[in-house]
């Protein structure tokens, strides 16, 4: 009888790991904190993130992604990977001299820059461009710091988030 018990109990806590592990690595919550992805993301929306997504080789350009920075989480979104050159002016972004239509941003780009990611590079900046502290401000971010991809926003409404680019404009 008690061999019957904790044959159950085994079951049930094997399924309990299961799981955790997934949740830990495919999918798990995480509420946005500031302004710097409106109107993509309100303060306090809630999202599902892949931590196991952003280990590969599977981020693109316009991902949204949960990085590193200073010992704090932020979420911003990828405008260049690595080895691309990225050049910012007069409110323009261009990716490998390709200008990029960027529907999510809801107001203009200010600065300078230009200059080509290293292998492990990635630069990022969020959607509200004026309040987003980001890769303008800090430089690129390299691949160890990011966390996550943001897979869906699901909290207060149920909305991809996502805009991946098959070819530059």
């Amino acid at each position: 009888m008690i061999m019957k018990f904790f044959k159950k109990q085994g079951k049930f806590l094997i399924f309990l790991f299961a799981l955790g592990l997934f949740l830990f690595l495919f999918a798990f919550p995480f509420k946005i904190q500031g302004n710097s992805m409106q109107n993509t993301f309100q303060n306090n929306d809630r999202i599902i993130v892949s931590r196991l997504l952003s280990k590969f080789n599977l981020l693109k350009r316009g991902d949204v992604i949960v990085c590193k920075f200073d010992s704090k989480s932020i979420i911003k979104r990828i405008i260049a990977l690595p080895g691309e050159h990225i050049i910012i002016y007069d409110n323009l972004v261009k990716v490998n001299n390709n200008i990029l239509d960027e529907p999510y941003v809801i107001n203009s780009t200010d600065g300078k820059i230009d200059l080509i990611l290293a292998e492990d590079e990635y630069f990022i900046m969020g959607d509200n461009r004026i309040t987003s502290y980001d890769s303008r401000n800090f430089g690129p971010i390299k691949k160890s710091c990011i966390e996550a991809k943001v897979l869906l926003k699901i909290f207060p409404s149920l909305a991809f988030v996502n805009f991946n680019y098959n070819n530059l404009n």
